[in-house]
């Protein structure tokens, strides 16, 4: 969907109605460093849809209806630095949802129904000697 554009680094998607994204839709290599899917209608991401060799470093899926996440969802080689993920019907974050190497420094996680640090399986890989995790 984003070939010939491999200069791309920010896009905001946010507030558009989606309610599901193709698996690859990221795919062909784009330089994507920020991503806005924040407030739109998901409510699942396919499995490896971050898999197309963006370097994301900021990730706005707030303000969704995403009730899970698959394991493996971040494991696509990405940078991850900041993911917000408030605002969603998370009961749970699942193990190993964060083992694909990636970098978080700061994680939100407000207005779920697990609350902010219930959702968070032991086994996540989330390591909170780095990372920040934000409450409202």
């Amino acid at each position: 969907m984003f070939d010939g554009l491999d200069n791309l680094q920010w896009l905001d998607l946010g507030d558009n109605g989606l309610t599901e994204l193709p698996s690859g839709v990221f795919d062909g290599g784009i330089n994507l460093q920020w991503l806005d899917l924040g407030d739109n209608g998901l409510t699942e991401l396919p499995s490896g849809v971050f898999d197309g060799g963006i370097n994301l470093q900021s990730l706005d899926l707030g303000g969704n209806d995403l009730t899970e996440l698959p394991p493996g969802v971040f494991d696509g080689g990405i940078n991850l630095q900041g993911l917000d993920l408030g605002g969603n019907d998370l009961t749970e974050l699942p193990s190993g949802v964060f083992d694909g190497g990636i970098n978080l420094q700061g994680l939100y996680l407000g207005d779920n129904p697990g609350g902010p640090f219930a959702i968070i399986h032991p086994n996540a890989g989330l390591d909170c000697g780095v990372c920040r995790v934000v409450q409202p």
